[in-house]
Order: C-alpha cells, then sequence, then structure tokens
C-alpha cells in the first residue's frame, strides 16, 4: 500500500494526540487551585443569589438587585440559573469540600471552552492557529483562576467560543434557515451570560448586513433577528446599567460615561488603542459591504469539484 494514503488519518491522530494533550494538561492546571480555601465574597453573593429560591425568585434577585430596586450592576441571569439547577440536583457535600462543590460548574465551563476553542480552531482556522489558540487559552492564568471562581467569568469564554462558531457557520451558509435559529440562540445565550457581549454581536450584525442585502430571505432573517436580541438587550439594561446603590444623581455616571469607562479598562487605559480597534472595525465594514456575497452554495460545490454553467436564456 502506498505510504501517503496513510497520512491523513496518521495526520488525525496526531492532532488528536496534540489538542487531548492541551486539554488534559489545561485541565489539569485548573484542578490544581479548584478547592482553594475558601469562598470570597462576591463568590458567596453568588451563591446566595441562586439558592434564594425557584427560578422564577433567583431571576427577579438577579434583575432586581438587593435590596430590591437597587439594580445589580451588570449581573445577567444565565450563570445564576445554571448554578441553581447545579445545586438542586447535586446533593450537599462536607465542609472540607464546599469549595470544590460550588466551584465545579465554573471549571466544567472552563474546561469545555478548551474543548470547544480546539475544534472550532482547526474546522476554521486551520491546525496550525487551532493549536496555538488552544495553548494559548489553556495556559492563560485569568482563565485558570477563574475556573476556582463561583462567578459567570468561565462561562463567558465557552458561549462566546460556541457564539463565534455559530456565526462562522452562520457565514458559511446564510441561506439555511436552521444557522440564523443556531446563531440566535447562541447570541441569546452570550447576552444572558454578560452585557458585554453586545460588542462582538455589534460587529456581526454589521457583517451579516453586508451579506444579507443580496438575499431577500436572509434579510428578513437578519431583520427579525436584531430586532428579537434588540428587546432582550433593553430588558436586561435597564435594570443592570440602572445601578443607583441610593446615590445622588449628580453622582451616578451616564450611560455614555460608563460606556467610555469599560472601553478604557479593556484598552488599557490607552487612547491610541481604543483609536486603532475603532478604525479597524470601520475598515472592515467598508471591506465587506464592497465585497460581493458569494453565491450560495458555490464554495461547497467548487470543494466538491463540481463545476457551474449558466443556463443559456
Amino acid at each position: 500500500m502506498d505510504p501517503s494514503l496513510k497520512r491523513p488519518g496518521a495526520s488525525r491522530r496526531s492532532d488528536l494526540a496534540l489538542f487531548g494533550a492541551i486539554i488534559i494538561g489545561g485541565a489539569a492546571l485548573r484542578w490544581v487551585y479548584l478547592g482553594t480555601p475558601s469562598l470570597w465574597w462576591d463568590e458567596l453573593v453568588e451563591i446566595a443569589m441562586a439558592q434564594v429560591g425557584g427560578v422564577t425568585d433567583v431571576l427577579r434577585v438577579v434583575r432586581d438587585g438587593v435590596p430590591a430596586s437597587s439594580g445589580n450592576a451588570g449581573a445577567m441571569p444565565l450563570d445564576y440559573l445554571l448554578l441553581h439547577a447545579w445545586l438542586a440536583l447535586v446533593p450537599e457535600v462536607s465542609p472540607a469540600h464546599l469549595e470544590t462543590h460550588f466551584r465545579l460548574p465554573a471549571f466544567t465551563w472552563s474546561v469545555c471552552a478548551l474543548v470547544a476553542l480546539a475544534v472550532f480552531g482547526r474546522r476554521h482556522l486551520g491546525r496550525d492557529v487551532g493549536l496555538a489558540a488552544t495553548l494559548l487559552l489553556g495556559v492563560s492564568m485569568p482563565h485558570v483562576l477563574y475556573a476556582a471562581e463561583v462567578r459567570w467569568y468561565s462561562l463567558l469564554v465557552l458561549v462566546t467560543i460556541g457564539h463565534l462558531w455559530a456565526f462562522a457557520r452562520l457565514l458559511d451558509a446564510p441561506e439555511i434557515p436552521g444557522r440564523w435559529g443556531w446563531w440566535l440562540a447562541c447570541a441569546t445565550a452570550a447576552i444572558c451570560t454578560a452585557m458585554l457581549s453586545v460588542v462582538p454581536l455589534g460587529a456581526e450584525l454589521a457583517v451579516l448586513a453586508t451579506r444579507a442585502r443580496s438575499s431577500r430571505r436572509a434579510l428578513i432573517a437578519l431583520l427579525a433577528c436584531a430586532t428579537l436580541l434588540g428587546v432582550l438587550v433593553a430588558a436586561l439594561a435597564g435594570p443592570s446599567l440602572g445601578v443607583t446603590y441610593d446615590r445622588p444623581a449628580s453622582a451616578r455616571p451616564g450611560l455614555l460615561w460608563t460606556a467610555s469607562l469599560v472601553g478604557g479598562f479593556f484598552a488599557w487605559d490607552q487612547p491610541v488603542l481604543l483609536v486603532a480597534v475603532a478604525t479597524a472595525l470601520a475598515g472592515a465594514t467598508l471591506v465587506a459591504w464592497d465585497e460581493q456575497p458569494p453565491t450560495p452554495g458555490l464554495a461547497q460545490r467548487q470543494l466538491l469539484g463540481v463545476e457551474t454553467f449558466e443556463r443559456p436564456r
């Protein structure tokens, strides 16, 4: 048998071994910190809110804050609901293992994020980029440490990767209605995990608007999804951004000021980085708008080696 025929299978096995080693090593690194004593204040607050009562009680507390009507400084419901389900289904443990018990969901989301990034990277970014991205996430100390916190950060990384994956699949075949539904579900999960998810969502909507302009069906799907997501953001943003804590109106930051503080935080307080990001987003939008949208299914037919012919009129 020609040895070259064995290369694809051998390559897949070697890739599986490499990605598996990174994921197992990353999981082991996260497990080391899982039972670190003790639970700190923010963790205790989330645990208390997840145990407040039934599902409706958890949603109410997350939305309205403690005490009621005080707001909850950006809290989104998904992680609280998942922790509520975990605590309801899993029996109580001894005090010696409480930290591990409460933090296990965050650890699970963190390891699942490694798996999701490995598969997504290999399929959509290529083997080398996928390996590098998975390795960088595997040894990322913030990601490692947040796997040992009863907070929403680990879940946010996981749903963001899922959100990006759904977006990539949608761009591959926007004519398939089911991909719009899957992307909408992932975008909803991301927003319900953290309001900061509106940032990548806005970029995705800009790109999709350039792709949907040539297809009436895609345009209708885009408008429907954007409307639903807009209603969701409006419903969640009010309590999230309306935190007062009994401060006078003159001491409350406005929406624009809050947005500038968040932007400064992510840019390390470097205005040059903010300008660079804004310029890059504007340039990418213009490039995407000028590009001719691909014919549905053309890429798939080309990959299969099937030629396309124009029907004579």
